[in-house]
C-alpha cells in the first residue's frame, strides 16, 4: 500500500515537473507576454501560433508518459494501473488548468484526451503488470 502511494504520488510529482520543463523550454521557441489576469491571459493564448498549442499538448502527453513511466518502475504489481491513476490525476491538473484559463475548444478536447493513453503507455513500458 505504502509502495503504491509512493508511486503515485512520485509519477504525478515527476509529470508535472517534466510538463514544466518542456514548456519552459517552450517560451524560447514562442516567446509571449506575461499576462496580469484572466483577461490577458485569453488575449496572449489567442495572439500564440497553433504550433504554440501543439508544443503544449506534446508536453502534456511526454509528462503523462513519464509520469506513468515512474510509477510502474516504483509499483512492484498492477504497473499499468499506477499509471493510470497517475495519468488522471494529471488529467484534474490539466482541467483546472483549461478552467481557469479559457483555451480554445479543440485545445481542451484534445489535451485532455492525450493524458490517460499517454500515462498508459508509460505504465506498458516496464512490462510488469
Amino acid at each position: 500500500m505504502g509502495r503504491s502511494i509512493l508511486a503515485i504520488i512520485t509519477g504525478v510529482i515527476v509529470g508535472i515537473i517534466v510538463i514544466i520543463l518542456i514548456k519552459v523550454f517552450g517560451t524560447f521557441l514562442y516567446p509571449a507576454n506575461l499576462a496580469k489576469n484572466v483577461g490577458e491571459a485569453t488575449t496572449v493564448i489567442e495572439s500564440l501560433p497553433q504550433a504554440a498549442l501543439f508544443y503544449v499538448l506534446a508536453a502534456w502527453g511526454l509528462g503523462s508518459f513519464a509520469g506513468g513511466l515512474v510509477s510502474a518502475l516504483i509499483a512492484k504489481n498492477n504497473g499499468t494501473t499506477h499509471a493510470l491513476i497517475v495519468g488522471f490525476g494529471l488529467l484534474l491538473v490539466g482541467l483546472l488548468w483549461v478552467l481557469a484559463i479559457p483555451h480554445p475548444m479543440w485545445f481542451c478536447i484534445v489535451g485532455l484526451l492525450v493524458m490517460l493513453p499517454f500515462a498508459y503507455l508509460g505504465g506498458e513500458v516496464p512490462g510488469k503488470n
